[in-house]
């Protein structure tokens, strides 16, 4: 659900949908105008769990700024590649398997070249995070469609 309000906390707008339109509703959102753009006269660091293929979660870094995207890790995982080379970002899973906390969903970006994660990579993040990187790739890739929603498998 996403929920808009005036200055008077009053509300203005109501949109529901399932959770798989999360990207998607938050892209048009930013694309409507809505919220307030990002400040990256300096770098802003997000942390991060990453998902490794053996469903392990490391803790990392993502640190966006006006001409890159970040992520530290470790000297095997690390990576730096201009937000440009970001083709999307897909909602992959609520939770991954920990119901307990329904605030973290796992997000795949997907890259239009190889990193040292590979083509892609998984994060389990909140949704300030998604809505941060959402408005990140608005601002930095505003020549093409950059977000698509994803079915669950």
């Amino acid at each position: 659900m996403l929920i808009s309000f005036d200055d008077q906390d009053i509300v203005q707008e109501l949109r529901q949908f399932p959770d798989e339109d999360l990207v998607k509703q938050l892209s048009a959102w930013v694309a409507e105008g809505h919220g307030q753009p990002l400040d990256l006269s300096a770098p802003i660091e997000l942390p991060v769990d990453h998902r490794h293929g053996s469903g392990r979660c490391i803790p990392g870094t993502l640190v966006l700024s006006s001409d890159s995207l970040e992520f530290r890790e470790d000297e095997k995982h690390g990576f730096k590649i201009p937000p440009q080379q970001i083709r999307d970002i897909q909602l992959t899973s609520i939770g991954h398997g920990d119901k307990s906390d329904a605030r973290y969903m796992n997000e795949t970006i997907h890259f239009m070249q190889k990193t040292n994660v590979g083509g892609k990579m998984t994060i389990r993040v909140d949704v300030p995070t998604i809505m941060t990187l959402v408005k990140y790739l608005a601002q930095t890739r505003s020549k093409q469609q950059v977000l698509r929603p994803q079915t669950r498998p």
